[in-house]
């Protein structure tokens, strides 16, 4: 691993925001990064950074946009549209829609990207396209068959199913009654089913409170269910936190919370294995060292993937598999007998005070959102291979 950068979190209005998630459009010569922002308690203020990242070059900051009342949560590259999806809390007070019904704050807004993924703007104005929408907070988006998927949380929860037209946003419909509703993935590999969502603990209409994967399908008509996985052995418990899902093939990772990460068969809707939370050392506690977000890819020049797990203040610990993940057709059959414990790699720590909320692996590097401590940008690369040289990019920006 070579640590290739570290950009620092913005500050607004003399508060340091926190890095909350990352984006990535572009290849493995020319990536560029879109990372997002969010202010911790009750003030909503935030923003987006886009940094470029060229093969052999240290990355830079190309734009840098801050938002006042507007928390951003979550960001998703559209590769058909050339679209960055925000997913928004903004501050109620502040904006007040009569609808949706269930309105408290959550925002979503499309960007359109230029052909060097810069924003466009036209006549000086950014060209985008937003809505309200139910709950509290948008927390993720996903794309699958051309409609846009934000999950929305609290007991209001649901996911919200969005098409870009030529007019902007239009709401499809909104699958509502989907208590702490926290992450949605497409699942383009698996036969009669379209994506699905992670629904966390708090359902208070219910007595079993056990989370759960649930798959849906588009029927050209309206949205199904197809089948529900619960996530127990053990029952993730915490209400309303952080959880990401990030589908390969026939299997989904899921990182839920103080339940630690779970690798999910999405064909036979069974628990393959669970990879639980380190046990907190020194002044650590618990609820410092959740399963924020996962992550799993083949560094450069491997044969082998890396599973990723971003820990909170603990850091991000990484786990090895025996294949590549990216070129294996049936994924479940190859966890038969994995034991994490035995492929347990080691851990990087950020340093005290700085969590790692988000973490992303794509074209051979590392991005860590690490809250205050803002993002890390690490290259992982095969040790067989000599160490890649980095040079300062032209108009460097520090």
């Amino acid at each position: 691993m070579c640590k290739v950068a570290r950009v620092k979190a913005p500050k607004h209005e003399g508060e340091t925001l926190q890095a909350t998630d990352i984006a990535i459009a572009g290849d493995a010569k020319t990536a560029y990064a879109y990372v997002s922002y969010a202010m911790a308690g009750d003030v909503c203020h935030g923003g987006i950074d886009i940094l470029e990242l060229k093969k052999g070059y240290f990355p830079k900051i190309k734009s840098r946009l801050l938002t006042k009342n507007e928390d951003v949560y979550a960001a998703t590259y559209d590769p058909g549209n050339n679209y960055i999806y925000l997913g928004l809390q903004i501050d109620y007070d502040v904006y007040y829609y009569e609808s949706p019904e269930y309105y408290r704050g959550a925002f979503f807004r499309a960007i359109e990207l230029n052909s060097n993924y810069k924003v466009k703007t036209a006549s000086g104005d950014i060209v985008t396209y937003e809505m309200p929408l139910n709950s509290w907070a948008a927390n993720d988006a996903a794309i699958a068959d051309n409609f846009i998927l934000v999950p929305v949380g609290d007991k209001f929860g649901g996911v919200e199913v969005l098409k870009l037209s030529q007019s902007g946003i239009e709401r499809e419909t909104f699958i509502s009654n989907i208590p702490d509703t926290r992450a949605v993935a497409a699942t383009p590999d698996l036969p009669d089913t379209d994506f699905i969502v992670y629904r966390g603990y708090a359902d208070e209409n219910s007595q079993d409170h056990t989370p759960q994967i649930i798959k849906y399908r588009y029927n050209n008509v309206d949205f199904e269910v197809v089948g529900t996985i619960k996530i127990e052995n053990p029952i993730p418990q915490t209400i309303y936190s952080k959880s990401s899902l990030e589908v390969h093939g026939d299997v989904a990772f899921l990182a839920a919370s103080d339940g630690g990460v779970y690798v999910v068969d999405l064909v036979n809707n069974s628990i393959i294995l669970n990879i639980p939370n380190p046990t907190p050392t020194g002044s650590l506690t618990e609820d410092k060292v959740t399963a924020n977000a996962v992550t799993v890819g083949t560094p450069y020049g491997s044969s082998r993937s890396v599973i990723f797990i971003a820990n909170g203040e603990y850091g991000v610990r990484a786990f090895a598999l025996d294949f590549d993940i990216e070129s294996t057709t049936s994924i479940a059959a190859q966890f038969s007998g994995y034991d994490p414990d035995s492929n347990y790699l080691g851990y990087i720590s950020f340093g005290n005070g700085n969590s790692a909320n988000s973490v992303l692996l794509r074209n051979g590097y590392l991005y860590v959102g690490t809250g205050l401590g803002g993002v890390n940008v690490i290259y992982v690369f095969d040790s067989q291979l000599p160490i890649q040289k980095f040079k300062k990019p032209s108009l460097y920006t520090k």
